[in-house]
């Protein structure tokens, strides 16, 4: 037990270090969002997270990689009305060049077996200087619904209800 706890001091130890940087990073690419999403007359929410050490070391654990493999480290979630929005999300980050075009999961055109819809892309951020990566998912407020009250809630996948879905 003794090398778990060290293990997640050095986890949050990292996190720590990483904080300013990367909630200065969040908050410039919201600001970013939210106004190429103005621009062209979109209702959305925008939101982000930074991952917890508790989730960082299930998931280095489940993945069996390292600190710096961890992609959704850092996370940002669009909310828009309608699936065409998403998809048009999805195009003006495309057209601002944010994303990494192998990184796209399209979970709305394929949905997972437990019904989970959205579009998962990876974005290197301007304000990145040390490379990192922040997951963006973009849906629709019904698919937000889903996860949030629904059978997909997220604390239901956190329980393990429907084995590895891994959203």
């Amino acid at each position: 037990m003794r090398k778990n706890t060290m293990h997640i001091n050095a986890i949050k130890t990292r996190l720590h270090a990483c904080h300013h940087h990367d909630s200065r990073c969040l908050s410039d690419l919201k600001c970013l969002l939210e106004k190429i999403v103005m621009e062209h007359d979109m209702d959305a929410i925008i939101s982000y997270r930074i991952k917890n050490a508790h989730s960082m070391k299930l998931k280095m654990r489940k993945k069996q990689c390292q600190f710096h493999e961890i992609y959704d480290r850092l996370g940002m979630r669009i909310i828009v009305k309608e699936i065409k929005d998403c998809y048009k999300v999805l195009s003006l980050c495309k057209k601002n060049s944010l994303y990494e075009l192998d990184s796209l999961k399209d979970y709305i055109s394929s949905p997972k077996p437990n019904g989970y819809q959205s579009l998962h892309i990876l974005i290197k951020p301007p304000c990145s200087s040390h490379h990192q990566h922040v997951e963006l998912q973009i849906r629709t407020w019904t698919m937000q619904q889903q996860c949030s009250l629904g059978e997909l809630s997220h604390s239901n996948y956190k329980k393990g209800k429907y084995g590895d879905l891994s959203i």
